[in-house]
C-alpha cells in the first residue's frame, strides 16, 4: 500500500471523486421527487389538495428524497486523507488510524476475480 501511495499518480487517484451512473441516476431521482413535492405544495396552497392528503404524500416522499440525495453524493476521501500520497507516504500511512487505512484501501484497490481454471 505504501508503494502505491508513493507513486506519482496516487495523489490524483485520491483527489478524484467517484461519480458513476448510480450517483447520476440518484441525483436525477432526487430532482424529480423534489419537483413532484413542490407541485404538491402548490396544489395544497391553492386548495386542490387537503392538508391531510399533503401530509400523507409528504410522509412518503420526504424519506425517498433523503435517500436519493444520500445516494447522489459522490464518494471520495476526506481532505485529511488525500494528503497521504507522496514521498512521505510511509510515515503518513503509519500515522493513520485503522479506519482511515481501510478507507484508503477501499479507494485505491480494485479487486479482480478471475474465473477458476479446470482441474
Amino acid at each position: 500500500m505504501v508503494a502505491r501511495l508513493s507513486r506519482p499518480d496516487a495523489a490524483e487517484a485520491l483527489s478524484r471523486p467517484e461519480v458513476d451512473g448510480a450517483v447520476a441516476e440518484a441525483a436525477e431521482v432526487a430532482r424529480t421527487l423534489r419537483a413532484r413535492l413542490a407541485a404538491l405544495y402548490d396544489s395544497a396552497a391553492d386548495g386542490s389538495l387537503s392538508p391531510a392528503g399533503l401530509a400523507r404524500v409528504e410522509s412518503r416522499l420526504l424519506p425517498q428524497i433523503a435517500e436519493a440525495e444520500r445516494l447522489s453524493r459522490p464518494t471520495g476521501l476526506p481532505h485529511s486523507l488525500r494528503d497521504v500520497a507522496g514521498p512521505d507516504a510511509q510515515t503518513r500511512w503509519y500515522s493513520l488510524s485503522m479506519p482511515q487505512r481501510r478507507e484508503l484501501v477501499r479507494v485505491l484497490v480494485v479487486p479482480v476475480i478471475h474465473p477458476a481454471g479446470r482441474s
